[in-house]
């Protein structure tokens, strides 16, 4: 049972690194007319610029990443242990 805790929650994590890379990728690459003057900008509004960025794609990554955890916890484990 402690090892289905431990599988969960690293495949919760791996999921969530893959989803926040790949959110990061497209974002960036859709918005980046948004970036183009960002080096005329303070520094300040330059890291509250990135910052939000980075709290947005945390969000966007988090709820999938614990809906795959949970899935695995709760169905895909107890399947292979019913076989």
């Amino acid at each position: 049972m402690e090892r289905n805790i431990k599988l969960s929650i690293k495949y919760s994590l791996i999921s969530y690194i893959i989803i926040f890379v790949v959110t990061l990728i497209i974002r960036g690459l859709t918005g980046a007319e948004q970036y183009q003057n960002i080096l005329s900008k303070d520094i300040i509004e330059i890291f509250k610029l990135l910052a939000s960025a980075f709290v947005q794609n945390i969000g966007i990554a988090l709820l999938p990443a614990i809906i795959i955890g949970f899935v695995f916890y709760f169905y895909i484990f107890p399947k292979q242990s019913r076989e």
